[in-house]
């Protein structure tokens, strides 16, 4: 609109296009604070869901734990066997916590290098 006020020969054409420049230059002022506040909101939901997850094999760790620190005093065959098989659960749901933690560690990483 201020080319069209210049080319009109518009007493205060110069005056429009500074102000309509002045304008620009906010309007991308406010799109890169735009970009900024998105990078960092995208950021937060990662941590946030990286602490969710923390929390959740967290919990699988704790009830790994009471889980193995049952009672040991075990008279019979048939007792031992089952023992043994609880173990090895529990061990393939360590390897799986294992896995969890590597995922947590390399999203970690990743927001680390983004952010710095």
């Amino acid at each position: 609109m201020s080319s069209q006020l210049t080319e009109a020969r518009y007493h205060d054409a110069k005056k429009i296009e500074r102000r309509a420049e002045q304008i620009m230059t906010t309007w991308r002022e406010l799109l890169a604070l735009l970009d900024s506040h998105r990078l960092n909101l995208n950021t937060q939901s990662a941590l946030m869901s990286n602490l969710r997850e923390t929390d959740t094999v967290l919990g699988t760790v704790r009830d790994l734990h009471k889980g193995m620190c049952g009672d040991l005093n075990l008279s019979h065959l048939s007792q031992v066997e089952d023992l043994l098989s609880k173990h090895s659960l529990r061990e393939s749901e360590v390897q799986s916590v294992g896995g969890a933690i590597a995922r947590i560690q390399k999203r970690v990483d990743k927001l680390d290098t983004t952010s710095g």
